[in-house]
């Protein structure tokens, strides 16, 4: 089992080999990934002194963010505890905790780590993953805690030593550098309630559908709101909003909802409320669109899948296309959601006579992945 001494050393060792920089003053790690910088702090806190902590760095963030971009920097702080009092639902989490909320209802991006020393176990208070060195280099702590594995020199606590700050450039795919211009921002998990509005109005919709269709004997919200081409050109325009919220049987209403939160998860990190819902509704109109274009008008459609391949257009146009995706993909392993949504578009084609809306899929997945590129146009120009 490791000391708080100990589980120091092991931090300071690892941590440049992530590329974190000491700070010339200041017991903190820095680094610059594109345009957001993170800074991670090793605390020292227990019972006694958690609350006292809390109202320091409240102060501290907020005062830095009233002057700053508070989506530009992200604060990582790693508590050793040697005590193990800062379980999920102790005292002392629920602390943190608090705090966590306030800063994060004020539009700060921070993350605690706290590491039992006498297990080894990681608990992790944040939106998601900050910086995935930081996970790695934490696992690797718990490991080494709970087996008593050596640890290498790395000096004295206390960041001696202290380069300058990295330039503000970034090297590009050919080697050269040139000056940073990073336009991705990262808002935590306060906008993923549009993700969970989204999905209740898809879930109400549907069992309301089918207490109608038990009262009256016909459910009206799928007669009156499904998507028929012969109807829309007759007039019935609304059904080509409405159809984004009906859904076949339970498990039509599953499988899309459950796409739409795992890649609503990811993108509401990175757009705004604003954007995150016009991309569902524009992405789904678009989707119904194509498919009244190209669809015969006997055939009836229904379902989120459009709207939700815009989100999903979103997704693969910032992992493979952007130029910020570098900074992208250092925040989280969004690689199997990636590949999911090429799994969905391309199961689609391969499937013929199936009963799959590739219309509705691929202008969906289009119209997401032009708004990802039109935001990144506009935050340049207004950066620029």
């Amino acid at each position: 089992m490791y000391n708080f001494e100990d589980a120091c050393k092991y931090i300071l060792n690892e941590l440049p080999k992530a590329g974190f920089t000491p700070a010339t003053s200041g017991n903190y790690f820095f680094r610059y990934v594109g345009g957001t910088g993170v800074v991670v702090t090793i605390n020292r806190l227990s019972e006694d002194n958690v609350s006292s902590f809390c109202e320091k760095i409240t102060d501290s963030v907020t005062g830095f963010n009233s002057t700053n971009n508070p989506h530009a920097n992200a604060f990582v702080f790693l508590i050793p505890d040697e005590e193990g009092v800062f379980k999920k639902g102790s005292p002392a989490y629920q602390t943190l905790f608090s705090a966590y909320e306030y800063l994060s209802k004020h539009g700060s991006v921070v993350e605690f780590d706290m590491i039992d020393l006498k297990t080894g176990n990681v608990s992790k208070i944040g939106s998601g993953t900050v910086d995935r060195a930081i996970s790695k280099l934490l696992t690797g702590l718990g490991v080494a805690s709970a087996t008593g594995k050596a640890i290498p020199d790395a000096g004295s606590f206390g960041f001696s030593g202290g380069a300058e700050a990295p330039e503000n450039r970034v090297t590009n795919d050919n080697g050269t550098k040139s000056e940073k211009k990073s336009t991705l921002r990262f808002f935590g998990a306060s906008n993923m309630i549009i993700v969970y509005i989204l999905i209740a109005l898809n879930v109400i919709v549907f069992f309301a559908g089918m207490y109608v269709e038990y009262k009256f004997g016909t459910d009206w919200f799928t007669a009156y709101g499904i998507q028929s081409n012969d109807a829309i050109k007759r007039g019935e325009y609304w059904r080509l909003f409405t159809a984004m919220f009906l859904h076949a049987d339970l498990y039509h209403l599953f499988g899309n909802m459950l796409s739409l939160f795992y890649i609503g998860m990811v993108v509401s990190r990175f757009f705004t409320k604003i954007e995150l819902t016009v991309t569902y509704f524009v992405s789904g109109l678009v989707g119904n669109l194509l498919s009244l274009a190209f669809l015969p008008d006997y055939v009836l459609s229904l379902g989120a899948s459009g709207a939700v391949m815009g989100i999903g257009g979103v997704l693969i146009y910032m992992l493979a296309f952007s130029r910020n995706r570098r900074e992208f993909r250092s925040m989280g392993n969004f690689f199997s959601l990636g590949i999911m949504v090429v799994y969905n578009l391309v199961y689609g084609v391969l499937m013929t006579g199936s009963n799959i809306n590739n219309f509705a899929h691929f202008g969906g997945f289009v119209a997401g992945f032009l708004i990802a590129l039109m935001i990144e146009r506009m935050l340049d120009r207004k950066k620029s």
